[in-house]
């Protein structure tokens, strides 16, 4: 799952254009044991996410995401 985000999984993010930074990341985070995954960017009004840095999977518009946000709880109480 790409977002299970807790203890031990975590979502992080780089520049698109700085790729040399997500190699380093990477590099330093498999000598350590810990796997890291690209998957996806984001930038603009959305957040796409894609499988293997080119197959796009999802496009997701940033106000659908922040409508959801701010009302889940409301939603969740109310029902």
């Amino acid at each position: 799952d790409a977002f299970a985000e807790d203890q031990g999984r975590y979502v992080v993010t780089f520049p698109w254009s700085d790729r040399e930074s997500w190699a380093a990341f990477e590099a330093d985070a498999g000598e350590a044991g810990v796997v890291v995954s690209w998957i996806g960017s984001t930038g603009g009004n959305s957040i796409d996410w894609t499988d293997g840095e080119d197959t796009p999977v999802a496009n997701v518009p940033l106000t659908d995401l922040r409508a959801a946000h701010k009302s889940f709880f409301k939603n969740w109480m109310e029902a």
